[in-house]
C-alpha cells in the first residue's frame, strides 16, 4: 500500500517505479492536498481494489466517476477504478466535509441508474460514525474505520512512521 502524508507529489516518477516493478497496485491512501491530477493518475491502475483519500481532495465530479459507469467516446461502459471495492474517507478536523462527501458517495450508489452492481465497502472515520444518518444501501457496507483496519491489518494496512 502506497501511502503519502501531506505533500504536492508529481505521479509521473510513481507511476514509472510501479511500471518498472511489473508490480499491479491493488491498494492506495491518499492524505494530503495539492494533488491536482490524482484522477488521471489513478486511471491508470485499473486493478486498484482499495483506495483511501482524505475528504477534502473529495468533489462530486471525482465522486462520480469513481462510483457511477459513464460512457467514454467509445461507447464502452468505463469507470475511475472499476475494480474498487473499498473506499477509505480520511478525516481531519473537517468533519462537515466528510459528512457531506460520504453522503454525496452514497447518494451516488443509491441512484438506479448506477450500472455497478458490486456491493463495495465504504470505510468512515470512527469519530464521525455515530453522526451518520443514512438510509440503508444494500450495495455499500458502511464501516467504521478502527473496525476495518482490526480486519484488515493483515493484509491489507501497516502504519508507516514517517519520522
Amino acid at each position: 500500500m502506497w501511502d503519502f502524508m501531506e505533500c504536492s507529489l508529481d505521479w509521473e516518477p510513481l507511476v514509472a517505479l510501479v511500471s518498472r516493478s511489473n508490480a499491479v497496485l491493488h491498494s492506495l491512501e491518499i492524505h494530503g492536498v495539492n494533488l491536482d491530477s490524482y484522477p488521471r493518475f489513478l486511471a491508470t491502475y485499473p486493478n486498484l481494489t482499495h483506495l483511501g483519500i482524505a475528504a477534502n481532495l473529495l468533489n462530486p465530479d471525482f465522486n462520480h466517476a469513481l462510483i457511477q459507469h459513464s460512457m467514454s467516446s467509445s461507447n464502452e461502459h468505463s469507470r475511475l477504478c472499476p475494480n474498487l471495492t473499498s473506499l477509505r474517507i480520511l478525516c481531519d478536523e473537517d468533519t462537515d466535509r466528510a459528512l457531506s462527501c460520504i453522503r454525496s458517495i452514497v447518494d451516488i450508489a443509491t441512484m438506479k441508474s448506477s450500472v455497478s452492481s458490486n456491493p463495495w465497502t465504504l470505510i468512515v472515520p470512527s469519530h464521525i460514525r455515530t453522526s451518520l444518518n443514512l438510509q440503508p444501501c444494500n450495495r455499500i457496507e458502511l464501516l467504521d474505520e478502527e473496525l476495518w483496519m482490526a480486519q484488515c491489518a493483515h493484509d491489507l494496512y501497516a502504519e508507516i512512521d514517517w519520522e
